[in-house]
């Protein structure tokens, strides 16, 4: 029999015998006082306390679970880290601290103890501790980008425990910093069946389902994402994301509007406003509304050829043909490979009658065009060929002719995995590494229309061609394999 149903009872009865101690008339089979106000008085006391003896077993019982994490959870920072710091203290300590650290987002430190915890392992260690250490250390390593340390490690917590959500955790950011998105989302998905209340396994569920060009899907993570953790800005933006892909601005709106009001101060997230009341306007008003938001954010950030080119196109859809002339210009000087850019510079110059300017804004868009189809099918040979490193430079080098950095990074990337220790291939992503640096402010924009300048990415996983991009269904015995 299940002893808390048991215990709630028990409880129910010490309320009724300490109601009956307080009772007047001492219990028993005693003749009833006569009835007066002051009994009745009584007997009204006598039953509230039996009431309220009653609710709070009730209450009890149902928060027994949240009373003892509260109890363990104040146990402080500092006692923790206290005990991880004395001389001769065992793995288990550094690993609790170094789970607190990781609640904290102090990843970095918690690198550090958790690392400290593996070197005091035994040798050959297999147990829940030595499980524990292997997958959460993993976890940040992955979490910090450095997937070559994680990856050993989460797949030797995966093998001694095939139940621990923090290992699935960690492959999935492992395959999403690859931009093998399926195979991330497969990860992500056994992390949140294993651990239903874990709001981050939802949460990069959701995106990865985003990156995998499957907004309606991830909205579903995401709400529940949002269930468990409705004060995280971030979650509303990602599933404003997913509406905005799917063009349903109308929702989008809301889910921006949400993410500035609990972090007014976050430019990112009044762009991805501001873009989504531009896409979505209508009328005047809804002009007027999502003007001043871009403008504001392209005042801050100049150098953004995304922000600068939806409030040109906004302008251009109201007819505000001279607004529109210098947003679009600014574009293509900010980004000359953007195809959309000057297509939309032509279709202004041209209600100019400014015929040169039409006739060159033209031209540069039929070259792009032009290159961005002959990319199409440089990509589909690569697909055809995945192991030829030749083909890969070559597709990376279109990619940097059309400004895709990206792109670019993960085909010389994948060349040298297939060329190990090509000193042309380790300088070329050295170089492109810079430039993605760079240029990493303007690629924070957001755009949600069709070769946007900032949306430029790599190739699909099934195009790069790494080992695990597959689109299997999540199962623990069909586990992606990592390169």
């Amino acid at each position: 029999m299940d002893r808390l149903p048991a215990r709630r009872e028990c409880d129910l009865v010490v309320a009724l015998q300490v109601a009956a101690k307080n009772d007047p008339r001492g219990g028993g089979d005693a003749a009833p006082d006569a009835v007066t106000p002051a009994s009745k008085r009584r007997r009204s006391t006598f039953r509230l306390v039996v009431i309220l003896g009653v609710v709070l077993a009730v209450f009890a019982y149902s928060r027994a679970g949240d009373l003892r994490k509260a109890l363990v959870s104040r146990k402080s920072i500092e006692q923790l880290s206290a005990a991880a710091s004395v001389p001769g203290a065992p793995p288990s300590s550094r690993l609790e601290y170094g789970k607190r650290l990781i609640a904290l987002d102090r990843l970095d430190d918690a690198m550090i103890t958790l690392k400290s915890a593996q070197n005091l392992l035994p040798e050959s260690a297999i147990d829940k501790t030595a499980q524990q250490v292997f997958s959460h250390l993993g976890y940040v390593y992955a979490k910090l980008g450095r997937g070559d340390d994680a990856v050993p490690l989460l797949l030797a917590a995966r093998d001694l425990d095939g139940d621990d959500p923090v290992a699935y955790l960690g492959l999935g950011y492992v395959f999403s910093s690859r931009q093998m998105f399926d195979a991330a989302e497969t990860q992500f998905r056994l992390a949140a069946e294993l651990e239903p209340n874990n709001s981050e396994a939802w949460f990069r569920l959701g995106k990865a389902a985003n990156e995998a060009m499957r907004p309606a899907q991830a909205i579903e993570f995401l709400t529940k994402a949002i269930k468990l953790k409705p004060a995280s800005a971030e979650y509303y933006v990602e599933r404003g994301h997913s509406y905005a892909y799917q063009a349903r601005f109308a929702e989008a709106v809301p889910e921006f509007l949400k993410a500035t009001e609990l972090k007014p101060a976050e430019l990112n997230y009044k762009v991805a406003l501001g873009s989504a009341y531009a896409m979505r306007a209508r009328t005047v008003e809804d002009y007027k509304r999502a003007v001043p938001i871009l403008a504001a954010a392209s005042a801050e950030r100049p150098k953004d050829s995304g922000i600068v080119f939806n409030l040109g196109t906004l302008h251009l859809r109201f007819n505000e043909i001279e607004e529109a002339h210098k947003a679009l210009t600014t574009t293509v000087k900010l980004n000359p490979s953007a195809v959309q850019g000057w297509y939309n510079l032509a279709r202004v110059e041209q209600r100019l009658g400014n015929n040169a300017g039409y006739e060159k804004a033209q031209k540069e868009f039929t070259r792009l065009t032009e290159m961005h189809d002959g990319t199409k099918a440089y990509e589909k040979k690569v697909a055809a060929t995945l192991g030829d490193p030749k083909l890969r430079v070559e597709l990376a080098k279109r990619y940097l002719a059309q400004g895709n950095l990206i792109g670019a990074y993960w085909q010389y990337w994948t060349a040298l995995k297939l060329k190990p220790g090509d000193a042309v291939l380790t300088k070329e992503i050295a170089t492109v590494s810079r430039k993605m640096a760079a240029a990493a402010p303007d690629k924070l924009s957001v755009g949600y229309f069709p070769d946007s300048p900032n949306t430029a990415g790599p190739p699909p996983p099934s195009e790069i061609g790494l080992p695990g991009a597959s689109n299997s269904v999540p199962t623990r015995s069909l586990q992606p394999k990592l390169p």
